[in-house]
């Protein structure tokens, strides 16, 4: 089970690329790659992308991107990775949140709208392109995704509950 606040840990931060430390110059480096492989990936798949038009897309060399990234997998992973988190941790509430499971429910799910919004259209990428990652990756996108459900069973339930409870309360009111 994953905590409220907990870091979350996955796949995309095993592999680096030969970059050993992040500064704020690299980590802008990095970003520029992503976002460029992230529209290509999004105009023409996975398959049909190569390291090299990322690279011509950048107007940098191959050894460049590779210092960066490994190969280009790594990078559809890192872009995977981001949305996966964002949305399958929007039912993670502090334990000091007392609000009703359906006002927790209704607010995790407006957060999973704005964050698949958010991370568009690498959100998409592990439904269209699943047979791409690793099966390391593949098993903690799917550790994640279980912790999510299983949050939100358990909301849900609360909910039922408690739906139920307001129900009887009425029933006995009117018969008092």
């Amino acid at each position: 089970t994953i905590l409220p606040g907990q870091a979350i840990s996955g796949p995309a931060q095993l592999a680096r690329g030969r970059q050993k430390a992040a500064t704020q110059s690299s980590r802008e480096k990095r970003e520029r790659i992503l976002k460029v492989a992230e529209r290509l990936f999004h105009e023409q798949g996975y398959a049909d992308t190569t390291m090299a038009q990322i690279v011509r897309e950048l107007g940098m060399t191959k050894p460049y991107v590779y210092y960066y990234f490994q190969n280009k997998q790594e990078i559809f992973e890192r872009l995977a990775w981001r949305p996966t988190v964002a949305c399958f941790t929007v039912l993670d509430f502090a334990p000091a949140d007392q609000r009703p499971a359906h006002i927790k429910l209704a607010s995790g799910l407006e957060s999973l709208i704005r964050a698949t919004i958010e991370h568009y259209p690498s959100a998409f990428f592990a439904y269209r392109d699943p047979q791409v990652f690793r099966p390391e990756f593949a098993a903690a996108q799917k550790k994640i995704a279980n912790h999510f459900y299983e949050r939100l069973c358990v909301l849900m339930e609360q909910a039922r509950r408690d739906a139920e409870a307001a129900r009887l309360e009425v029933l006995a009111a009117k018969q008092a």
